[in-house]
């Protein structure tokens, strides 16, 4: 399951950011595997992270700052490599890792969903070690 979509990456950086991203052959139209990697790739990241603290996947629509995260992941993840991620990008990757593990740290049991809403999100204890007898 992705938390945010082609649209939502495009929001982000515009369109013509969007494709200097994402058209490599050219061609003025985002390169579909390249974008769906991308989004699984950020989408794998917030389970790994988030995993152990709420129960995954989390629930749709997605809280804005977890969609916002896995935007600037995605990103992060298509221009790794290419002249544009020294550049433009800098450390949005890292940045959104950043973000994650605070978002892991704070813990808790709501998410403010993309409409604004409060959803409950069932919370997992990570630490369930047996007390010494």
């Amino acid at each position: 399951m992705t938390y945010a979509v082609a649209t939502d990456i495009e929001d982000r950086l515009g369109n013509e950011t969007y494709l200097r991203v994402f058209d490599r052959d050219g061609d003025g139209i985002a390169d579909l595997p390249l974008l769906a990697n991308a989004l699984e790739h950020a989408a794998a990241a917030i389970d790994v992270e988030l995993r152990g603290v709420y129960a995954l996947p989390l629930p749709t629509p997605t809280a804005t700052h977890v969609k916002d995260i896995a935007v600037d992941l995605a990103i992060g993840w298509a221009v790794r490599g290419t002249p544009v991620s020294a550049t433009a990008f800098g450390s949005i990757y890292k940045d959104a890792m950043e973000r994650l593990r605070r978002l892991r740290s704070i813990g808790g049991s709501t998410l403010a969903s993309a409409e604004g809403t409060r959803e409950t999100v069932p919370f997992v204890i990570a630490d369930q070690r047996r007390p010494r007898l």
